[in-house]
């Protein structure tokens, strides 16, 4: 009886893992079916691709080449564009005035107004006709955007803080807000570009709202100067003291001779000139960050640097961040036009065909 019993567990065992193996064989054999199928799929797809190219390659080449053709054209007769880069650093929030006097110089340049263009941007009228477009763009520094962020935060409330993302306030913040700029000026010819730039910096800068600003910044710099250069000739005295109070102590005592000292320990004079020492080094580098400070705030725009100040030509089209000739561009954008036609052509046969063959059922 006890053998038989031992053995029942044994036979019910072995008939439990069939069925599972049996399972997994199935879950095996469906994977693989499934890649398999995911594989035939795509390459029944390349397979029609390239019958679909094969089939309608010549009416692609021609479209390439007339669209190359008409590029060469307009790039052999239209009038050149020349442009000028000129990148700036904006220390106060200067961004949404700029953009506004560079939307304003536009909508001037739009209805043709020389003259008030000219007298806003210190040139001739004839130089102001040759204007062709006055662009803002922002220079994208990762490092830039991260200090940004992190200011922007510490203004915040901790509970809004810790919600906001990097990502949200890129998303959020205007490109014009960020520091670092570059002016883009167009024009149909070579014009003074960099007396352009001037005036328009100085427009901005000429605000009474910003020169108020730098005036209540620069001020408060100046305080602190003073506050610090007070606390460091106070310093120097103290430090007169405890030196007097240190040749003392190692003068050789006589009977008559009175010993004076702080705290009725040397040891405790010598920490305690030591760290005056340290305050002082600290004072004097808030002085070294005050001036640079100073010489920051005291230019509301500086001018980084001056690209192309003669003007270059520029020729092409743009395809995001890369540019290319009018040849290669109009090329492509012919070839994409045609197999786009091409494309909705076959999609309508194959609506009506599918349609045919729902009525003939």
């Amino acid at each position: 009886m006890s053998e038989e019993t031992q053995k029942q567990p044994l036979a019910g065992e072995e008939v439990d893992l069939g069925p599972l193996f049996t399972a997994l064989g199935r879950v095996f054999k469906s994977f693989f079916d499934f890649l398999r199928r995911t594989f035939l799929s795509v390459f029944h797809a390349f397979i029609w691709i390239l019958l679909f190219l094969k089939k309608h390659i010549l009416l692609l080449v021609i479209a390439i080449v007339i669209g190359s053709v008409l590029g060469y054209v307009k790039e052999s007769f239209s009038n050149p564009v020349y442009r000028s880069d000129t990148l700036i650093r904006q220390n106060y929030s200067t961004g949404e005035t700029l953009n506004d006097l560079v939307t304003y110089l536009n909508n001037m340049r739009s209805s043709q107004d020389t003259i008030t263009l000219s007298r806003m941007l210190n040139i001739q009228p004839e130089e102001a006709s040759m204007l062709q477009e006055i662009e803002l763009e922002q220079l994208v520094n990762p490092n830039g955007q991260l200090v940004d962020f992190v200011q922007y935060k510490r203004k915040l409330d901790s509970i809004s803080a810790t919600d906001l993302t990097l990502d949200e306030f890129l998303q959020n913040k205007r490109s014009f807000n960020f520091t670092d700029q570059i002016i883009i000026i167009r024009s149909i010819d070579q014009i003074p570009y960099g007396q352009i730039v001037d005036a328009i910096i100085e427009r901005v800068s000429s605000s009474s709202f910003f020169q108020n600003q730098r005036k209540k910044i620069l001020a408060e710099l100046d305080r602190r100067e003073g506050v610090i250069n007070d606390a460091l000739t106070a310093s120097d005295s103290l430090q007169k003291i405890y030196r007097e109070v240190l040749v003392k102590s190692v003068e050789p005592e006589t009977a008559n001779q009175t010993t004076v000292t702080i705290d009725n320990t040397s040891d405790q004079n010598l920490t305690k000139e030591y760290e005056l020492f340290k305050d002082d080094i600290e004072l004097r580098r808030e002085l070294v960050r005050i001036a640079r400070a100073k010489e920051d705030n005291d230019i509301i725009i500086e001018i980084l640097g001056e690209y192309n100040k003669v003007g270059v030509v520029e020729s092409g089209m743009s395809f995001g961040d890369s540019k290319v000739s009018y040849p290669v561009a109009f090329g492509i954008l012919a070839g994409l036009l045609i197999l786009t036609l091409i494309v909705l052509r076959e999609f309508l046969r194959f609506i009506e065909d599918y349609q045919e063959k729902r009525l003939n059922v």
